[in-house]
């Protein structure tokens, strides 16, 4: 864990050191040298590139814990030019997770990968304080999940692919300040579900195959974000402490998670955030499976176009 938590640290240095840097020399830069004016911003613009990781793990047993690191992508196809606007494209993501219980000696990886439509819609109507940006994604993810173990008696082998429905929303309350106020700007609610409508599995002990229930992947999370305040660094870059509260529920094994924590976020004015970093304790239903979450979130494309 302590190798994790250098390694973020090390990587927010890097990107935010030279970030504040130029940000503070903007007013140097030659128009020309703009990225703005280049054919690849326009692109960049209608895009969102996310780098995503993590690490997790067990107060009552750190031995058992678990990783998980990716990448999120979409890409915008449409976009109408008047209020409400309304904004229509499509998604990708990639992700890896692995996880050890040395508990009952099994270890697992994952491998996931999905995609399809995301559309946007942002209103100043929804309150004369909260402006109101509305995402919903629906696509299909494909997982495949290798999981062994192993015990003085032998040892079990297990694979299952998954075809999976997902269902993703986000909604945002972002408030319009008054001079000078800077509390409570921004609330996010995000909820995630999906549902298998495909699984296959095979397992084997000591190299036989034999007969094993497929794993339930039909999972249910919802996550409340809210930024205490807005913090100006300086004119071009805003400082967001958050407060977190998920839950989750997994069918697999009936499990209910609780969770509530915080999260610092680095953001531009008026712009989504382009690095987050966070921590999670999650409370959960099955005895000593309490689960501690560090995490990070990095937008690159947001990066690429900090200069706009």
């Amino acid at each position: 864990m302590k190798t994790i938590l250098m390694l973020i640290m090390v990587l927010v240095f890097f990107l935010t050191a030279p970030l504040i840097t130029t940000l503070t020399a903007q007013d140097s830069i030659p128009e020309s040298d703009s990225i703005e004016d280049s054919p690849l911003s326009a692109f960049i613009a209608k895009t969102n590139v996310i780098g995503f990781g993590g690490y997790w793990f067990l107060p009552s047993n750190i031995n058992n814990n678990g990783s998980w690191d990716g990448a999120y992508f979409d890409y915008r196809f449409y976009e109408s030019q008047y209020l409400p606007i309304l904004t229509v494209g499509l998604y990708g993501t990639a992700n890896w997770t692995r996880f050890t219980d040395n508990l009952s000696r099994y270890s697992a990886q994952t491998r996931e990968f999905s995609g399809g439509l995301v559309i946007g819609y942002y209103t100043e109507q929804f309150s004369q304080t909260r402006p109101m940006f509305l995402g919903l994604s629906l696509g299909i993810k494909h997982g495949k999940d290798n999981g062994e173990s192993s015990s003085r008696y032998g040892k079990y082998s297990g694979t299952q692919i998954d075809f999976l429905w997902s269902l993703g929303l986000n909604l945002n309350l972002i408030k319009v300040p008054e001079p000078g106020e800077k509390m409570w700007p921004r609330t996010q609610i995000l909820l995630n579900l999906e549902s298998p409508f495909s699984s296959k599995k095979e397992a084997f002990w000591n190299s036989e195959k034999i007969e094993s229930a497929v794993w339930n992947r039909s999972y249910l999370g919802i996550t409340a974000k809210q930024s205490i305040m807005d913090h100006y660094y300086n004119v071009g870059l805003v400082i967001s402490p958050k407060i977190i509260a998920t839950y989750s529920y997994s069918w697999g094994d009936s499990q209910n998670n609780y969770g509530l924590g915080g999260e610092i976020s680095l953001h531009q004015p008026f712009k989504d955030d382009f690095l987050s970093i966070y921590y999670i304790f999650k409370i959960s239903n099955k005895l000593g499976r309490n689960v501690s979450n560090f995490g990070i979130n990095i937008n690159f494309a947001l990066i690429l176009l900090y200069n706009n």
